[in-house]
């Protein structure tokens, strides 16, 4: 079909269209006609007028002649409401309607549909159209009459053009004909040109006359439509101003917007692009009004700089308003985290370097650039400078920044980020052991369009990260062997590993620290280059016969330095102590006599040699004494030896098994505080061993060709097990190892029981006396009481067990049955029975062997005279039956038997005797009962087959089990005494033969057969026969019990107001129900028991409670026939449309003997009429309905059961569910309805149309009753206000929105987090699908909350309502991560197939509401109230928690921990628990404050920071926390500190002896807070006392500095400046304090500490001539000065300088040079304490007659730390005599006799103190 173009209507034709429509309203008004338009679909109308004839020949006339003499009308209808309509026929082949006939509009056609849109080019707005008005140019009536044609032709109506007659044409039957022809044109234009080209809608409303004979009519209205231009350009703006706003890498032209017809985005109907503004310019679209346009649109092309924001949105133009849409684009930036990292250099280890503290400058330039963009002269848009963490990282974050915070950039989530853009990195300050790396690293960030994503490329981080070059030095070491000798030996080959400390072990210390090294010949050894830090030298390999030496400590602290060391060690050896103990108890043996013998690893035995009063004695074997043990005389040296027994203590067996030992360091022990090595000789005591044997008869087998043929067992003797004894000591009986008693006299040794072979043995006796005594005999024996010895001694060493054995006797056991049997009337004996012996189990031999099975025979015996039987078998101890196994004839056998326990009884019993008695009785029958299979009764139950089964039960007594007999029985009919004859004419009979089973037994005789017994009367007889002879008969025709009766019933249903089989309708309705019966039992009771049934389904009809309907009653039949009525009442409101049957069934004591149940049997059926509605919406086409305020609601009434043929009217009314009341509309009516109709089948349906106002309804139900008429009368109603489908829903929803997590309105901060909006619906329509549709909102915004990628936030669910009323969840699922502190409100739509019936939409409402909370904290010491704490065994740490937008009311809790800041892990206790506060508390305010306190032990933290992280928990759920390892607001410092005192002046430990002395005290410290103000106090301790120094005046020396910490590491200097002159020889300790806010909050004060001494040398010298303090000139000689130096540091280098005195005018001597006469000694000191020789060689003739002092200066370092310069001392003098001058010589002698003696107490004072050490 050709397209036609939309013709544009000029101004003229539409100022004319609508003067036209106003005529025809005008007109319409005069006429009488409401020009309102018609009513929808199901709307009820009556024709009031035919109007005026209008004939087809009149009007055609000029047109077409040839016209027939036809007619038509202008019809006028009216609705229910009174509203008049014209109307035209749409059925032209049919007969005319009459006035007051009745229609309903059953379709409306629209704008879409043919039929209307001839009405509007015929006779509508579009007749005249210049271009589409094919009937313009002729008159109304003509078109009028064309258009009703052309509806019937385009509806498909064959006999359009064919009159009512079936005669001719109305218009001509082709081309030619003007009528035909007009009518194709007209049907043409309306099938291809809508009304809306040209700015129309139309409708034509399709009335069905209800008579379905005449014609049905039309109901035409158009109305003309006005076209709009609506408007929209866009804005596009940055997320972000504070990012891109003027900075050059960002712009907001360029942006392309593309503007799509679909959501899909798949028809483009426009791009426009942004400017320089952001705006681009205007797209326009044109629409109708009262409609409106949906555009979706999307950035498909972002501008410079940033991402691209692709969300599909759309809006929606309804007026001819210019919109703008912004459209937000996120710049390009990268929230990166780590700007920096830095590591050690390669082929460098990093040792204690630590990588924290280093600064870096960071600078930012707006500009992309690969190299440093200052080269180029372009200036930093930012400078900020950071600090590396422990970790040697620099985050963006504010506590990685030193300066230049303000210009830090953060994204829209609060996170610092980089623009686009270069930055360049350079380190400006390096780290603590590291040399300065002044690199600059530059790196971009960039935007990749193509994958819209942005990076930032070349930082200085993991493989790229930045080298530290840390400092380096070696350690070196001299190693000497200890011990007495004064010259020390060089110790080659000695092995040390040089590991750094802080890693704890060598293995765990990285390669590159550390190193194993080895002496050479000369005992030197040094390391590679080792990086800054603290080492360890740890001693591995070395003489063995040497302790190792303890670790010493080394640092490593400038670069290119050596750090020398001098170690030495001592031998070892200890004394041997050898003990004897028992191999068995492990005591020592308090024996004496082992004797031993000691070899060393060579295998040579060890003696020693001592002096006795004979002489000199050699000891090479050693013998212990009474307590067991023996010592070495001197000490071993460390070795292997082996100790070798040669004799065993009294008592023992030797054992020469060499123990080998060694002596070492690790072998020795305490013992009374001597140093000894124990090595112990077991040896195993002799013992004695008991056997215990006991023999006895047993049952060997049972011979069965013995002579004696009753008793065939046979018994021998064999060792018994099971016999029990006891053992006692005869005697006190002592332990081995001579360490107290094993028993007494009479004490109990040994229980024991004998045995699988009979016997028992005792081992481990004690040696001694004891006696055996049986204690119990073994099963089935008589015990033996009679005692026996035994007794054990000592044999020698060498045997090891001393043996004895003991074998007792004891007698069987045994037993003897008989059997007895007598009449059980006349209690007679009686002869001949026959009685036997069966085992009652298995009998076993000795060996376990089965010789008689249970249940065998073992003898049989018949009764004698005097009815006796005795049984002679020798039976074993056992379980056995006596049973009768033939009775006398006549008698029955009652089967008894006797159970014979001869079980073992008594250990003292001989034999056991067992006499058993038996009785009989005769044989005889007792009686007969004939029943009914069915009821079990005398009753019979007819059979629906009529298949019976007839019982006849015989009972007999005192049978002889295993005899046969038989019984023969015949029915009987009562009423002919004869046989019952079967339905083929046979007599019923039958009989039964049977074998005894019991005494006592009864036998049934089944009599099975069809037969017709409705009112028959049966009766059993029976005959029993035995070996072929009758010897019972029991035939009585009056016995009741051989009697059943069989009944007969029939029944006739009736509605008992009818009283016929019509029913009726009714809350209560009764049927009666006429039973007759027949041959019931005169006298006895009966129940008839009714039950409706549904013909239809065959099943019983259930009530409105699901039970059947039911009806009985029990009558006591007073003759054999007769009737009784039951009565149904019950509500058939549940019926309708049902038919329904009654059963009925005869019972008898509850059993069902009668029934009269046939489903067709009309007698037995009522039938009942039934209607049910169908109530929907006519928007949604459901049941649920939006409220509006023109609802329509269509309800098809489907009825059943109708009468075909007969006229119905359904009459409806519409009512509140709620209250049960009709609904009224806003003028006080009800909304009804009504509609007319005439049955043509039984079932069918018709729709009934409701309009009516529904906007109130909103949360509401409305539902629809329907009553059913019949002429005037109302036969049925569907009026149930709970049935859904009559029913219509106006829905409401109510939404609380929760955390998932938490359960409350208090959101969790995650990356994932989940809102479930509980949405509760009301009033839904049970089954319907429908939709949620939800959106987060900013509740401080009011604006769609938009997640991180600029998306809004949605959800939908699709469900089917199972219940009116519930809730359904609608999740949300999103990163929260960026919302800490705001709030999120939940927006939700319903729909109902795509119809939104229900919203719920309140910014401000809290049960829609998520708060998510914001926490921040900061932590200090309770003490201090800063962020610095001192170590301490009671620390507290107050927290104070900082927190926003919680909910009011709602309960929370902080729960807190302590973290290791150096591992990140949480710190533990000493029982290894986290440290953890927690507080509950209810917000009273969304903001607030809260505190926590964590007292802990904090005395293992020096050094260390700990972090506080806090989590807030709602509901046992974390939804905030602040866990910020790098929070310098969340951390507390506890400080360490070091201290190095040295001499101001030596630069070096030892101090030097001065009036004015001062100590340079290097505190280093580390972990302090920076920025914090802290105090060092120091004092000087004396070492040797542990006391504080005291000065001159008898006050302390002390020094203090007050700093503020620029670092968390560093150091400074304190100094001591005091008199020192009274220090010589002692040792100084200083001791340090740490104060922050008057708190100590660290200390150093080891008083052992070399690092904090100084030592203050003393020396004392004693100077010799050749020995002598006095000489006689003798030309050159030589001055030896021995110089005794005191408190030195071993290791160091001293220098001796001396020079001689003359001791009588104090002046230095001279030479003949006149140079002074001195002399000098440079060395090592190997110890603290020690001595050197200074040697002075002059010529002694030049000094002789003069008295000469030597004074002495010590030095280290070119410094004097001491001197000895005293002019009276007469150590360091020495004389010098003229030849031939004796005056002083006995002086001088005495002098150096004193000296020696002096000296030799000295060194055996020292060599005492070095024994002790």
């Amino acid at each position: 079909m050709e397209r036609v173009k939309r013709k544009k209507i000029p101004i003229s034709r539409r100022i004319i269209a609508s003067l036209l429509a106003v005529f025809m309203a005008v007109t319409a008004i005069i006429t009488g006609m409401s020009p309102v338009t018609a009513k929808a679909e199901g709307s009820n109308y009556t024709l009031i007028s035919l109007g005026e004839e209008r004939w087809y020949d009149d009007i055609f006339s000029g047109y077409d002649d040839s016209m027939g003499h036809w007619k038509t009308y202008h019809f006028t209808v009216q609705d229910d409401y009174g509203n008049e309509y014209e109307a035209i026929c749409v059925e032209p082949h049919k007969d005319t309607p009459r006035e007051s006939e009745t229609f309903t509009a059953t379709k409306e056609y629209g704008t879409d549909d043919i039929e209307a849109r001839v009405m509007f080019w015929a006779v509508g707005a579009g007749w005249d159209d210049e271009e589409w008005g094919v009937l313009k140019d002729y008159p109304y009536e003509l078109r009028w009459i064309i258009a009703h044609h052309t509806i019937a032709l385009a509806n498909g109506q064959d006999d359009w053009n064919t009159p009512l007659n079936g005669n001719g044409t109305f218009l001509g039957d082709g081309e030619g004909k003007l009528g035909w022809e007009l009518c194709q044109k007209l049907l043409n234009i309306a099938a291809n040109i809508s009304p809306s080209s040209v700015g129309y809608e139309c409708s034509l409303t399709y009335l069905s006359n209800d008579a379905r004979v005449n014609q049905n009519l039309g109901v035409y209205n158009d109305t003309p439509v006005k076209e709009l231009t609506g408007s929209v350009r866009f804005h596009k703006e940055s997320a972000m101003p504070s990012i891109s706003d003027g900075n050059s890498c960002y712009s907001l032209a360029g942006a392309e917007i593309s503007i799509y017809s679909d959501a899909d985005c798949t028809d483009l109907l426009d791009t426009l692009t942004t400017g320089e503004d952001g705006y681009t310019d205007y797209y326009s679209t044109t629409f109708r009004e009262g409609d409106s346009v949906t555009l979706y649109f999307k950035e498909t092309k972002a501008p410079n700089g940033f991402l691209i924001n692709d969300e599909v949105r759309s809006i929606t133009l309804d007026s001819e308003d210019n919109y703008t849409e912004t459209i937000t684009d996120m710049p390009g930036n990268d929230p990166i985290s780590l700007v920096l990292s830095k590591r050690t250099a390669d082929g460098h280890g990093s040792g204690n370097t630590r990588l924290e503290g280093a600064e870096y400058t960071v600078k930012y330039y707006d500009t992309i650039s690969d190299t440093d963009p200052a080269i180029a002269g372009n200036e930093a848009k930012y400078t900020w400078i950071f600090r590396t963490n422990e970790r040697g990282y620099i985050f963006l974050a504010d506590n990685y920044l030193v300066t230049g915070s303000d210009g830090l950039v953060k994204d829209i989530s609060g996170m610092y980020t980089l623009p686009l853009g270069t930055i360049t990195i350079q380190e400006t300050k390096a780290p603590e052991g590291y040399l300065l790396n002044d690199t600059v690293y530059v790196a971009q960030t960039v935007l990749d369009s193509g994958n819209n994503t942005v990076r930032t490329t070349n930082l200085p981080t993991d493989d790229n990260a930045a080298q530290e070059t840390p400092y380096e030095g070696t350690i070196s070491i001299q190693k000497f062997l200890g011990g007495s000798n004064a010259v020390k030996a060089s110790e080659p080959d000695a092995e040390f590993q040089i590991y750094l400390k802080s890693a704890g072990s060598y293995d765990a210390s990285p390669e590159d620290s550390r190193q194993t090294i080895t002496t050479d010949a000369n005992g030197y050894a040094i390391t590679k280059r080792l990086p800054y830090g603290t080492y360890t030298i740890h001693q591995t390999k070395g003489n063995n016969k040497y302790y190792f030496i303890d670790d010493i400590d080394v640092t490593i602290s400038d670069n290119n330095a050596n750090y020398h060391k001098i170690l030495e060690n001592t031998p070892i050896e200890f004394y041997l102590k050898m003990v004897k103990k028992d191999a068995d108890t492990g005591n020592t043996v308090n024996v004496a006599g082992a004797t031993f013998e000691l070899y060393d690893e060579n295998g040579s035995k060890v003696s020693f040699k001592t002096m006795t009063s004979a002489g000199v004695q050699t000891f090479d074997s050693f013998t212990t004494n009474e307590n067991g043990c023996v010592y070495t005389l001197e000490k071993l040296l460390k070795g292997n030896y082996t100790l070798v027994e040669t004799k065993a203590p009294e008592g023992y067996v030797l054992d020469s098994t060499p123990v080998s030992f060694t002596v070492s360091e690790n072998t020795y022990t305490e013992d009374g505080g001597a140093e000894i090595v124990v090595v112990e000789k077991a040896d195993k005591a002799v013992t004695g061993q008991l056997t215990v044997t006991k023999v006895g008869e047993v049952l060997d087998k049972w011979d069965a060709t013995t002579a004696d043929s009753n008793n065939h067992f046979v018994y021998k003797k064999a060792n018994i097990p099971g016999a029990s004894f006891t053992l006692t000591a005869k005697e006190d009986i002592k332990t081995a190892d001579n360490n107290g008693y094993a028993y007494r006299a009479g004490d109990v040794v040994a229980e024991f029981t004998t045995g699988a072979d009979g016997s028992s043995v005792i081992d481990n006796l004690p040696l001694g006396s004891y006696v055996l005594t049986e204690t119990k005999a073994p099963a089935g024996f008589v015990i033996d009481t009679d005692p026996v010895d035994v007794t054990f001694t000592y044999a020698g060493q060498t045997v090891d067990i001393v043996k004895d054995s003991k074998t007792v006797e004891d007698e069987r056991q045994k037993i003897a049955v008989d059997a007895n049997k007598t009449d059980a009337a006349t209690m007679n004996p009686l002869l001949n029975t026959v009685f036997a012996l069966y085992a009652d189990e298995d009998i076993v031999n000795h060996d376990g062997t089965v010789i008689i099975k249970k249940g065998a025979m073992i003898e049989r015996q018949t009764t004698n005279a005097l009815g006796k039987a005795v049984f002679v078998s020798d039976l074993p101890l056992g379980h056995y039956i006596v049973k009768e196994i033939d009775s006398p004839t006549g008698y029955g056998n009652r089967f008894e038997s006797k159970t014979i326990d001869a079980a073992y009884k008594s250990q003292t019993t001989k034999m056991q005797t067992f006499s058993y008695f038996f009785e009989d009785d005769h044989t005889e029958i007792v009686r007969t009962q004939a029943t009914d299979t069915a009821t079990g009764t005398h009753q019979g139950a007819l059979s629906a087959d009529n298949k019976y089964v007839v019982y006849d039960h015989v009972e007999c007594d005192n049978l002889f089990p295993g005899k046969t007999y038989t019984l023969k029985g015949a029915l009987t009919d009562k009423d002919t005494g004869k046989t019952l004859k079967d339905i083929n004419g046979n007599d019923v009979t039958d009989s039964v033969t049977f074998k005894a089973t019991g005494v006592k037994q009864t036998v049934t005789v089944t009599f099975s057969f069809e037969a017709e017994l409705a009112g028959k009367t049966l009766v059993a007889y029976e005959n029993m026969f035995q070996d072929g002879k009758m010897i019972y008969t029991h035939a009585d025709i009056d016995d009741t019990e051989q009697t059943v009766y069989y009944p007969e019933i029939h029944t006739t249903a009736t509605d008992k107001a009818s009283q016929t089989h019509t029913g009726t309708v009714d809350e209560q309705t009764t049927v009666i129900d006429k039973v007759d019966y027949k041959n019931l039992i005169p006298g006895s009771t009966y129940e008839v028991s009714g039950v409706l049934m549904n013909q239809e389904t065959g099943a019983a009809l259930l009530d409105k409670d699901g039970k059947e309907i039911t009806a009985k009653t029990t009558f006591k039949a007073e003759k054999a026939s007769g009737s009784v009525e039951l009565e149904f009442t019950f509500d058939s409101t549940l019926l309708i449309g049902k038919s329904v049957v009654a059963f009925e069934e005869l019972y008898n004591e509850n059993i069902k003997v009668a029934f009269h149940t046939d489903i067709r049997d009309e007698g037995q059926t009522v039938h009942y009429p039934e209607i049910h509605t169908t109530a929907t919406d006519a928007a949604t086409k459901t049941h649920t309905a939006a409220p509006d305020s023109k609802t329509t609601i269509i309800d098809k009434v489907d009825y059943k059961n109708l009468v075909p043929g007969e006229s119905y009217e359904v009459s409806g009314i519409i009512m509140d569910k709620t209250t049960g009341e009709a609904l009224t509309d806003k003028n006080g009516n009800t909304i009804t309805s009504k509609t007319a109709f005439k049955a043509e089948k039984a079932d069918g349906s018709i729709d009934v149309t409701f309009t009516f106002d529904s906007t109130l309804l909103e949360d509401k139900s409305v539902v629809v009753y329907e009553d059913l008429y019949s002429g005037n009368a109302k036969v049925t109603s569907h009026a149930d206000i709970t049935d859904e489908g009559q029913t219509v829903n106006f829905p409401k929803i109510q939404t609380t929105a929760t955390d998932k997590n938490t359960f409350t309105h208090t959101g969790m901060i995650a990356e994932k987090t989940t809102i479930t909006d509980k949405v509760d619906y009301s009033n839904l329509t049970i089954g319907e699908k429908y939709k949620l549709s939800g959106v987060l909102m900013n509740q401080e915004t009011g604006k769609k909350l938009l997640d991180k990628n600029g998306k809004e936030i949605t959800s939908e669910k699709e469900f089917t309502a199972e219940s009116k009323n519930g809730s359904i969840d609608i999740e949300f699922t999103f990163d929260s991560s960026l919302l800490a502190g705001k709030t999120t409100v939940v927006f939700e739509d319903l729909y109902n197939e795509n119809v939104r019936v229900a919203f719920h939409t309140d910014i401000k409402d809290e049960g829609q509401t998520v708060h998510y909370p914001e926490i921040h904290t900061t932590a200090t010491d309770k003490a201090t109230k800063t962020h610095t704490a001192a170590p301490d065994s009671k620390t507290i740490i107050t927290d104070k928690v900082d927190y926003k937008n919680l909910v009011i009311g709602n309960t929370y809790e902080v729960r807190g921990v302590l973290m290791d800041k150096s591992t990140g892990k949480a710190l533990l206790d000493k029982e290894k628990k986290e440290i953890t506060a927690t507080k509950k508390f209810t917000a009273e305010k969304p903001d607030g404050t809260v505190e926590l306190e964590f007292t802990f032990d904090s005395t293992l933290l020096k050094g260390k920071s700990v972090v506080v992280f806090e989590d807030l928990y709602n509901e046992n759920v974390r939804v905030a926390f602040h866990t910020d390892i790098r929070d310098e607001g969340q951390t507390v410092n506890f400080p360490e500190i070091h201290t190095t005192a040295t001499d101001k002046a030596t630069k070096s430990h030892t101090g030097v002896v001065d009036e004015k002395t001062t100590i340079t005290d290097k505190v280093a410290y580390s972990n302090l807070t920076i920025g914090e103000k802290y105090k060092l106090s120091g004092v000087l301790m004396n070492q040797e006392t542990g006391k504080k120094l005291l000065d001159k005046d008898g006050k302390e020396i002390t020094s203090e500095k007050e700093f503020t910490a620029e670092s968390k590491d560093g150091s400074i200097d304190i100094e001591f400046t005091f008199d020192s002159s009274l220090l010589a020889g002692k040792t100084t300790v200083v001791f340090e304090d740490l104060y922050n806010e008057k708190i100590r909050v660290a200390s150093h004060a080891d008083i052992k500490d070399e690092e904090q001494s100084v030592h203050f040398p003393d020396i004392h010298t004693t100077a010799t001539i050749d020995s002598a303090k006095s000489i006689t000139e003798k030309g050159s000689v030589i001055l030896k000065d021995v110089v005794d130096y005191k408190n030195l540091i071993a290791g160091k280098t001293y220098e001796v300088k001396g020079v001689l005195m003359n001791q009588e005018t104090g002046e230095k001597f001279l030479d003949k040079d006149g140079n002074e006469i001195t002399g000098s000694a440079s060395f090592t000191a190997q110890k603290a304490d020690g001595s050197v020789d200074v040697t002075f060689t002059f010529d002694s003739s030049l000094l002789a007659g003069n008295t000469i002092v030597v004074f002495e200066n010590l030095y280290e370092n070119n410094v004097k730390v001491i001197g000895h310069a005293d002019i009276n001392d007469v150590n360091q003098t020495v004389e010098i005599v003229k030849t031939g001058d004796t005056s002083n010589a006995y002086i001088y002698a005495l002098i150096a006799l004193i000296s020696l003696a002096v000296m030799v107490s000295l060194v055996m004072a020292k060599k005492s103190r070095n024994q002790k050490n």
